[in-house]
């Protein structure tokens, strides 16, 4: 048995149509999907509530051939989250799992929630799949991540590629410098015609827009780290599975296309990031190097000065000071 996880921050637009596309799909396995919300304010719960019931249809989608061809009600069971407990009932023949999050606690409080509530609900449980809503998944994509699983054990992602150009790879992974706590993405800006691996192991971490992990390695390795709020999650957790020798991977016949960033503005382009990005992402740089590469903190901090001054000099004075309180927060 799989459970999908799927993280909504109002963004309810963005989730039912990741949520056609992945009920769209080819599985070999029993698959319940659950949606968490991140305590949103517009309205979310109540609209994919009202997908769900066949009242709300996806529109303008850039991949119609991807949405669901059978118009039906899915079926869905409706939990409330508070304080670490779950209320509401579980009808095990229900493929649809709705949780109302009690706070908007980042990214990876949201996700082990759903975590969670599949390991407590689901004793068949095999796999988790955690994928951003901002995405559409093709056909096959799960079923070529159990397969690839199957082939060799370990933490698995997908090729990335962009849903506005879907001809365009966002990236297969990433390497992280930590010297200067730079990233480097495999693959970026290759086009999806051109992709020859059936697996590509050179990277350090999987870009979390799609992350497929068991149930026996995430118990050896443990939940997602909920000290980031955002940014950097993945990054931890890919870490902590190499330390304890696991594989990290992309499959590349696994293939999702990437809205990026659609819930708060986040962008490679730095001058394109919103500034609830750009602070969480800098904050989160400095909490990883503290955690994981102490001895190079120092070097973290002149990459901050560095980020500090192209923001100003191009004219990002919000983005700036921001930066620079995160370089007087990161002595503490």
């Amino acid at each position: 048995m799989i459970a999908i996880i799927i993280l909504n921050y109002n963004g309810w637009e963005c989730t039912i149509e990741c949520l056609e596309s992945v009920f769209n799909s080819n599985f070999d396995s029993s698959v319940n999907v659950i949606v968490v919300d991140n305590k949103s304010s517009d309205g979310s719960i109540e609209r994919i509530v009202k997908w769900a019931r066949g009242e709300i249809e996806v529109s303008n989608s850039k991949f119609p051939e991807l949405m669901r061809k059978i118009k039906k009600q899915i079926n869905f069971n409706l939990f409330e989250h508070s304080n670490g407990n779950f209320k509401g009932d579980v009808d095990r023949e229900n493929n649809l799992t709705i949780i109302s999050a009690d706070k908007n606690g980042g990214y990876a409080y949201g996700n082990n929630i759903g975590i969670k509530l599949a390991l407590s609900l689901f004793q068949d449980l095999e796999y988790i799949w955690i994928i951003n809503n901002d995405v559409v998944v093709t056909p096959d994509a799960l079923n070529n991540l159990v397969g690839a699983y199957k082939n060799k054990a370990g933490l698995i992602g997908s090729t990335i590629a962009y849903y506005y150009n879907h001809h365009l790879l966002q990236g297969f992974g990433c390497k992280y410098n930590k010297f200067m706590g730079t990233i480097k993405t495999i693959g970026s800006g290759n086009s999806t015609n051109n992709i020859n691996e059936d697996y590509i192991y050179n990277i350090d971490y999987i870009i979390g827009a799609s992350l497929f992990i068991s149930k026996d390695i995430l118990s050896k390795i443990g939940l997602l780290c909920e000290d980031y709020f955002l940014y950097f999650e993945e990054l931890d957790l890919c870490l902590r599975a190499k330390n304890k020798k696991i594989d990290i991977y992309c499959a590349t016949r696994s293939i999702i296309y990437h809205k990026e960033g659609a819930t708060i503005g986040s962008s490679s382009d730095i001058n394109s990031r919103s500034l609830l990005s750009d602070y969480w992402y800098l904050r989160s740089q400095i909490l990883f190097t503290k955690k994981f590469y102490p001895n190079y903190i120092n070097y973290s901090r002149l990459s901050l000065l560095l980020k500090i001054l192209k923001r100003i000099s191009n004219g990002n004075i919000r983005a700036g000071l921001q930066a620079i309180k995160i370089f007087i927060e990161s002595f503490r």
